[in-house]
């Protein structure tokens, strides 16, 4: 089963921009979103209504961090 494919979009981004996330998990109120192509990863949660976006770095050093809100979220 391949995961689910989105297109989020930042203010200062393109509407024509390449960069997909994969779904990691999805919440009532959030989908949780990891960029395809960045490594290490982080994890995006974007809420669903408000498109305010919280970064996640995972592991033993992780923190979370305070993203620009988002003006696009679709699926592709």
């Amino acid at each position: 089963m391949s995961k689910a494919v989105y297109q989020l979009l930042f203010a200062n981004q393109s509407a024509y921009s390449k960069v997909r996330y994969e779904l990691v998990r999805e919440t009532k109120m959030y989908v949780f979103l990891r960029e395809i192509t960045k490594e290490p990863p982080y994890i995006f949660r974007v809420h669903k209504k408000t498109l305010s976006v919280k970064g996640i770095k995972e592991g033993k050093n992780g923190y979370q961090f305070d993203v620009a809100a988002a003006r696009i979220l679709k699926k592709v």
